[in-house]
């Protein structure tokens, strides 16, 4: 069996670990049912944060900086159930920023 030669090495990128509070929805739905999160750790690819949701994985969003700003389109990679009703969200970016919603 082949050893994945990215496993041996880890992590593309170095990740950053700031605390952001962002604004994810679905694709299709209106900026007013958005739900607020919060950054694990982030990197130019992807983030990683908390919700109080279960996404699906591959399901597309929109993220926004709750301080307001473009949003951009991204892609949840996976959700892992951590406790109660929280959930840890690995998202890829997708696009650069869109101004005029996703």
């Amino acid at each position: 069996m082949a050893l994945n030669v990215r496993l041996l090495e880890g992590r593309r990128e170095k990740r950053n670990s700031a605390k952001i509070e962002l604004q994810i929805r679905k694709l299709r739905d209106l900026p007013s049912v958005a739900e607020v999160v919060l950054t694990e750790n982030l990197s130019r690819h992807g983030i990683r944060v908390l919700s109080t949701t279960a996404w699906e994985p591959g399901e597309h969003l929109c993220i926004r900086a709750s301080l307001g700003g473009s949003e951009m389109r991204a892609r949840v990679v996976y959700c892992r159930h951590l406790e109660s009703e929280k959930f840890a969200l690995g998202v890829e970016l997708l696009s650069s920023v869109v101004k005029t919603g996703c």
